[in-house]
């Protein structure tokens, strides 16, 4: 028996197996890392990992580069012309490890297991299920990163301690902070990040820094890289984007690093302080993003015992300087901090019984009721309310403790695995033309709960009113006019909705915006705003309820 491990990553995807113990990287032709990047040829076969990145400065209109970053912002790449389904391209990329694996161990893996962001929703979350059913993979288990990273740790660590996570990928900066269970792992609290920081942003910025400098020798050669349609020049440009990663690289280990731009014939320098320059505001960002997501688990910096570097461009000097005048000795890494993450979740595999379905246990719920064996280190939010069963479906959403809302029974024997079927996610509320996303993708974040106007939510029940009081002795009551008090329940109605609901509405949209941008203050102020709409609909509802049955009393 053996299992398989991909972690599918923005600039690379890994893979990895767990056989009798022991893991092992899995090597995808001659490399460890196959680069994230499909091309569609024109018989419509995928060419994928370095041969697609090669090709790409030929034929760019059939080549994504960074199909993760995709994921959640609709169904479909178009690509030469054609629109085809986003789970066939990332499908296509965990081929070559689910090949080179079968090859070495023979057969089919019995369980395997995808890493995914930590704040991931549904949406995205469905994508990698139905595409690996597209892989054919049929036992499915989905693994936070962190969590991944987590059972890389091969140090002893006392049940109920807390470890942190910092991810520096490629794509996206992740943050968490990981419990320790008597069998695994499960995220506390609420996982951070930012979509917009990642490896490739510095390589683009530095493949920027390289092409003025070229254009300070050559302005016509700069220009042409940048908006030439010529063949000649796309691949030139695509050789200094390429050698703008080879440079960061060099930086990381010395302290100055040239390349040689063919399109002037000449080589072209940059210090580290220079490249540092370009990154220090946004290696400042994601420190003190680490620090709001600790303080979001109520924790204190001493209750974190070590803080843990991951991701590619963890390895930075400045990374590691910054993190280390803030956390001190307590920062851990590795020679190759992307490998923690695949070569964790191969180890979590070997926790994996053969009798496990793709549905996770509950596990303990908090106050120290009756639980169930719990699950080792799975953490992902459910399918959308309504939608069927897919293929490696997770457990019911759990609290920032880690405990299940209300649990369920396991299965006593594996059910037989139908195709993946993506989970219908209702369409979220799209931002005004030109508002800015922050960085935030449809689907991304954990499934809102049932909110304001769902069943059991709503006015009192509000009592018969008081009969209309008499005038004075001798003197009749003067009847009271329904259908003016109707009309004027109307009008009401239309100055409330013109004139209360857009305040604290537009609050809500923009406070919800910081708030996924990583802002201290945006998760409190879009409560505050959303309480103000709530309790302004309620006072409305109570007034306009009470002019009605005003009315309704006078006529009887």
């Amino acid at each position: 028996m053996w299992n398989l491990a991909i972690d599918f990553g923005t600039s690379n995807t890994t893979g990895a197996t767990w056989a009798d113990g022991v893991v092992e990287a899995v090597e995808a032709g001659q490399d460890r890392k196959v680069p994230s990047v499909v091309l569609l040829g024109d018989d419509g076969r995928w060419v994928v990992g370095r041969e697609a990145d090669n090709q790409s400065a030929v034929v760019p209109e059939r080549v994504e580069r960074a199909p993760k970053r995709r994921l959640g912002k609709g169904k479909s790449l178009l690509l030469g012309g054609q629109a085809v389904p986003i789970t066939s391209a990332v499908a296509a990329l965990m081929a070559p490890h689910r090949d080179a694996a079968r090859a070495r161990r023979g057969g089919e893996p019995m369980h395997v297991v995808l890493t995914h962001p930590a704040r991931w929703g549904p949406e995205r979350l469905d994508v990698l299920r139905s595409a690996a059913a597209e892989a054919g993979f049929t036992r499915v288990e989905l693994l936070p990163e962190p969590v991944a990273a987590a059972h890389y740790v091969d140090e002893p660590m006392e049940v109920g301690r807390h470890i942190a996570v910092y991810d520096l990928g490629g794509g996206t900066f992740d943050t968490c902070v990981v419990k320790r269970t008597e069998t695994s792992y499960r995220i506390a609290g609420l996982p951070g990040g930012n979509e917009r920081i990642g490896g490739e942003d510095f390589d683009h910025r530095l493949y920027t820094y390289l092409g003025e400098a070229v254009g300070r020798e050559d302005p016509a050669a700069w220009d042409n890289m940048q908006h030439s349609d010529d063949r000649s020049w796309r691949r030139a440009a695509t050789d200094l984007l390429n050698q703008a990663r080879e440079a960061k690289e060099q930086l990381s280990r010395n302290p100055r690093a040239s390349v040689y731009v063919g399109a002037i014939e000449r080589d072209v320098s940059i210090t580290r302080e220079e490249f540092e320059g370009l990154i220090s505001d946004d290696i400042d960002r994601t420190v003190a993003e680490m620090v709001r997501t600790i303080e979001s688990t109520g924790l204190r910096d001493e209750d974190i015992d070590r803080v843990y570097l991951v991701g590619g461009s963890s390895r930075l000097p400045l990374v590691q300087q910054r993190m280390g005048e803030r956390f001190g000795g307590r920062i851990s890494t590795w020679d190759d901090p992307k490998g923690a993450v695949v070569l964790g979740a191969a180890r979590f595999s070997g926790t994996l019984t053969p009798e496990r379905s793709s549905q996770t246990p509950p596990v303990a719920a908090p106050g120290g009721a009756p639980t169930v064996a719990p699950a080792p280190g799975t953490w992902t939010p459910p399918p959308a309310p309504g939608a069927g069963p897919v293929v490696g479906a997770p457990p019911p959403r759990a609290g920032t403790d880690g405990a299940p809302t209300a649990p369920v029974a396991p299965p006593s024997a594996p059910p037989p695995v139908p195709p993946a079927t993506p989970a219908t996610v209702p369409p979220a509320a799209s931002a005004p033309p030109g508002a800015p996303t922050y960085g935030a993708a449809p689907g991304h974040g954990a499934p809102a709960g049932p909110g304001y106007g769902a069943p059991g939510y709503g006015t009192p029940a509000y009592g018969a009113p008081a009969p209309p009081t008499p005038g004075p002795v001798g003197y009749p009551t003067a009847p009271t006019s329904s259908s003016n008090n109707i009309t004027f329940a109307w009008i009401g109605a239309a100055t409330f909705l013109i004139c209360c609901l857009p305040g604290p509405a537009v609050g809500a949209y923009f406070a919800n915006e910081a708030r996924k941008e990583g802002h201290p203050q945006g998760q409190t102020a879009l409560i505050l705003n959303i309480v103000a709409l709530a309790l302004t609909g309620v006072f409305w509802m109570l007034w306009f309820l009470s002019v009605l049955a005003t009315s309704g009393s006078t006529t009887n």
